[in-house]
């Protein structure tokens, strides 16, 4: 359970605007309620959170900037009784094979 984080560029500033990419695994089973992420270590006001990956997987992710986690969701067909990206991955989804690239934007403190 947890997140490897890699920073393979160095942070990118100019005067106040910062930027930084990062480079997210996921390890062990995914929490259903998101897996602890504090992008403020490296970006003190943070303006936008941009997540992509390169697997076709289905899953979508977003940063919740409130309870400072990551959170994954599962598209499901729905015809199969799921909706536009609605339920989150089960506690016991494996996650261990996505590569997830973040960038952050933001501004100094």
């Amino acid at each position: 359970m947890g997140l490897t984080v890699k920073q393979p560029r160095r942070m990118s500033a100019s005067g106040r605007q910062m930027s930084v990419n990062l480079e997210i695994t996921p390890t062990g089973s995914w929490p259903g309620a998101g897996e602890p992420l504090d992008l403020t270590t490296y970006i003190p006001i943070i303006e936008t959170v941009n997540i992509n990956t390169l697997d076709a997987s289905g899953y979508v992710w977003k940063y919740d900037r409130n309870t400072k986690k990551i959170l994954a969701f599962q598209s499901i067909d729905p015809a199969d009784g799921g909706g536009a990206n609605t339920p989150l991955v089960p506690a016991t989804g494996d996650l261990t094979d996505q590569l997830l690239r973040v960038e952050v934007t933001g501004t100094r403190a």
